[in-house]
């Protein structure tokens, strides 16, 4: 009694890779490993960032003198554009603007 499937096998051929394939891809992805590795670590490409808007240094200033420093004395209005201006920390700017220039008076 045979035991057989009743399909032949074959050992088909397999298909090789050539080696100069491989080592392409490997010189390839080397390459590219490189590559990203030079430009992630080369630093920013853009230029020196632009100077910050005076007008509301100036403005965040002013207001710090005249409040003393205590962002609870601005009028409504002016809370609102500190706060705008600060994007939410209007009170520690005003604090830290205030010293800075009780520090640069004497």
């Amino acid at each position: 009694m045979s035991l057989s499937s009743g399909k032949t096998t074959r050992n088909a051929p397999k298909p090789q890779v050539s080696p100069v394939v491989v080592a392409a891809l490997v010189i390839a992805l080397l390459a590219f490993v490189i590559w990203r590795g030079v430009a992630a670590f080369s630093g920013p490409k853009a230029g020196p960032l632009p100077p910050p808007p005076t007008q509301d240094i100036a403005f965040l200033q002013q207001k710090a003198k005249e409040c003393q420093g205590d962002f609870a004395k601005l009028s409504p209005a002016d809370q609102t554009k500190v706060q705008q201006l600060t994007h939410g920390f209007g009170a520690a700017a005003m604090a830290s603007n205030y010293r800075q220039l009780s520090q640069g008076a004497h």
